[in-house]
């Protein structure tokens, strides 16, 4: 499923550069277009796995019935 978004948001960065000439070569804004891709991948998955482990150290110090 991510490799579908990221090859949609690189195939996004590249109709939007044909349409509105960001770059006079293709090849930087392929480069583009997999650097946009990367970032707005790993984002979610870097807030995801913070917000397991915050829980993980509010489990281990507190207990897990203090939580609910």
């Amino acid at each position: 499923m991510w490799k579908l978004l990221q090859a949609l948001i690189v195939f996004g960065v590249l109709c939007a550069n044909i349409y509105w000439e960001w770059t006079p070569n293709g090849l930087l804004a392929g480069i583009l277009g997999i650097l946009a891709a990367y970032i707005l991948t790993i984002l979610p998955l870097q807030i995801f796995d913070l917000a397991r482990a915050f829980k993980r150290k509010l489990v281990s110090r507190f207990g897990q019935q203090q939580l609910r």
